[in-house]
């Protein structure tokens, strides 16, 4: 029986649970409050992105990962995952990379014009 495609609803839940999952490894005991304040979002948020209820965007979970202490590629690491939700988020990870690559280097620019003027 093929497998279905999975939806984007279902691949924010998954990185939900691998958000916790992180949480819960590398910074246990540690409140969320904490987590949310680096990462520059509510506690409220932070636990809607680990539940999957609301959408997770690419700036947060960069800061997200920041607050965390690990790298962005540690969130798409997802054990025992059907091959599907691989292949997606294998795509989303290298669409995040490319973005976050862009990001700073137009950050880059913008301290050099700063500084020329």
């Amino acid at each position: 029986m093929p497998r279905k495609k999975p939806r984007p609803r279902d691949i924010e839940r998954l990185l939900g649970l691998r958000l916790r999952e992180l949480r819960r490894t590398l910074k246990p005991g540690v409140p969320v409050q904490t987590l949310s304040d680096a990462a520059g979002i509510t506690a409220t948020q932070w636990r809607n992105y680990e539940r999957g209820l609301s959408g997770f965007p690419d700036h947060q979970k960069v800061r997200c990962c920041e607050a965390l202490g690990c790298n962005i590629e540690d969130l798409f690491l997802v054990p025992m995952a059907p091959q599907g939700f691989v292949d997606r988020m294998t795509a989303e990870l290298e669409r995040l990379q490319a973005d976050v690559a862009d990001y700073k280097a137009r950050a880059q620019a913008y301290r050099r014009d700063e500084e020329e003027d």
